[in-house]
């Protein structure tokens, strides 16, 4: 092990960067769907030791000598390139349905994405190498460093909070339970620190014994800790068996529509009658709530009566339908006609002229995607070339004031998140009356069969787990999924497969530790892990 470890540190500049990616793609296979948490432990050991290489007293291998911190930075890159090429690789996939208009990006978005993320990484790895020190206190100070910059990463700018390391659990209910109490974050953070174990008392910079008890320390305690996390979250969820709210029966409809397919004018009537016909599938007349997922039919649904008199002669008086829409409105600043994206809850009203369904609430879409529902600084990426991937060239989607909670008749009040919004933690529920779901509308049909639809299910179990609240998760393509309160998915419809899935609606659990104190414990889980870290140092 001591002779692998310094071989990594005693490469050269562009060795360890084809070595820092290697690790940062070899943890990406961790996360969903393929789950593999044990590669962690070679990806982080040597993100650790490929850091010791600019601590050593030898010179430095490459021409020139570079400073610790630019090499530091160097390998932090190439890890997080590497890390974050592999884990969203999909998102090229979106680019491929309209591929005559903007395949010619693929390459450009394989590099300039993972390459932006990873300064995140560069930075942190920088952190870290400024207050490196000899032994299992480096470890402390690369989690807390790349911990640190991992929630910067979910807040700087608009955020992308995509693949914390936490989601590695994601195959463990049991282990996800304690982020009720840490959030995602915090368990990103005993992850690190457990998958950087084995490099706490082996690397060039390590203090070696000789003592076998103390050369195997660390990996023990990492052991230990995910122990009690993991029965702490098995006692956890044999003490709350799932519980559903009486009177209401979800029907959620997948219609599992190529995006290719969706938004030519010649499809909309045939999209329309097949929402309706896998609406009215039997067992209908015992549905309470229909889910139909993101921009769910190519038609302004507030603004269409025929539409909306169809729904209401499906609907009847008493069912109501959750649905998204794009719908215009005027902007008041300049005239401007801007398309947002909707939640409504539409319910049916006797009329004159019989059934009519109307919008009872809505919610406009407050987080909306960089570069595919808007183009930041249009004007000059737009003089390049470029333009968003929905409504082409243009401001694209309007952003909606923020979070709501809405009333659904006959259901608890309830949390709405379109898409992505449901992967932002802390972020999905507003301040106020506490709603009794969370209800997340999306199109993963932009992806195709590929890891991001998984990905994206995982993170909005883990939300439920956070909040305490059921999800009730609607998409186009899949995976559509009903999530109780403590992250059991109770059912789900397969990726691409067409259909309804019918099924109660979960409770909501207590209050959790994150509801009310929202990243807090993460911030005391630093300190603790600062001052061990800080007391090891003066220590050794």
């Amino acid at each position: 092990m001591h002779a692998f470890a310094a071989r990594l540190s005693r490469m050269g500049l562009w060795s360890q960067a084809g070595a820092a990616s290697v690790a940062g793609a070899l943890g990406a296979l961790a996360l969903p769907p393929f789950n593999l948490w044990p590669v962690l432990l070679v990806s982080f050991s040597c993100y650790v030791w490929l850091i010791d290489g600019t601590h050593t007293d030898e010179p430095a291998s490459c021409s020139g000598g570079d400073r610790p911190l630019r090499r530091a930075a160097w390998i932090g890159w190439w890890f997080g390139f590497g890390f974050f090429l592999a884990g969203l690789y999909w998102i090229g996939f979106a680019f491929l349905v309209d591929a005559a208009s903007f395949a010619w990006l693929i390459p450009f978005v394989a590099v300039l994405l993972p390459g932006g993320l990873a300064f995140f990484t560069a930075a942190a790895a920088v952190l870290a190498r400024a207050f490196w020190s000899a032994g299992p206190a480096r470890l402390i100070m690369a989690a807390l460093s790349f911990v640190l910059f991992e929630w910067l990463r979910g807040h700087v700018l608009t955020g992308f909070p995509w693949n914390l390391v936490g989601y590695a659990w994601a195959g463990s209910l049991e282990i996800l339970q304690i982020t009720s109490v840490t959030g995602i974050y915090g368990l990103s953070l005993l992850t690190v620190l457990a998958a950087a174990s084995p490099a706490a008392s082996w690397g060039p910079v390590a203090r070696v014994s000789g003592d076998a008890r103390r050369l195997w320390r660390a990996p023990a305690a990492a052991v230990l800790i995910f122990s009690l996390l993991w029965l702490g979250g098995y006692w956890r969820l044999a003490r709350h068996p799932t519980e559903f709210v009486e009177n209401v029966s979800l029907r959620l409809v997948q219609p599992s529509i190529p995006q290719a397919e969706k938004w030519r004018p010649e499809n909309r009537r045939l999209i329309f009658d097949r929402y309706l016909a896998l609406t009215r599938q039997p067992g209908f007349e015992t549905v309470t709530h229909v889910v139909w997922p993101e921009t769910a039919v190519p038609i302004a649904l507030d603004s269409s009566l025929p539409a909306l008199g169809e729904i209401g002669q499906m609907l009847g008086k008493s069912r109501i339908l959750i649905s998204g829409s794009v719908r215009w409105r005027r902007d008041t600043a300049n005239g401007e006609n801007r398309p947002y994206n909707a939640l409504h809850v539409i319910r049916a009203g006797q009329t004159n002229k019989g059934l009519q369904s109307y919008i009872h609430a809505t919610y406009d879409k407050a987080h909306l995607v960089p570069f595919g529902e808007y183009l930041p600084m249009s004007s000059v990426l737009e003089w390049i070339g470029l333009k968003q991937l929905t409504f082409g060239s243009g401001n694209g989607f309007a952003a909606g004031p923020g979070l709501v909670t809405l009333e659904a008749p006959g259901a608890p009040l309830m949390a709405p998140s379109i898409c992505y919004e449901i992967i932002f933690p802390g972020e999905v529920i507003a301040q106020g009356a506490r709603p009794g779901w969370i209800v997340n509308l999306t199109n993963d049909a932009w992806f195709g069969d590929t890891s991001g639809p998984r990905q994206h299910l995982r993170m909005a179990q883990v939300r439920a787990i956070e909040e305490g609240t059921p999800v009730v998760r609607s998409a186009n393509t899949g995976i559509s999924a009903i999530v109780d309160s403590y992250g059991r998915i109770i059912k789900r419809l397969a990726l691409n497969a067409p259909g309804v899935l019918d099924g109660g609606l979960p409770r909501v659990a207590p209050v959790t530790y994150y509801r009310r104190w929202g990243d807090w414990p993460l911030l005391v889980l630093f300190l603790v892990f600062l001052s061990l870290g800080l007391a090891v140092t003066r220590r050794s």
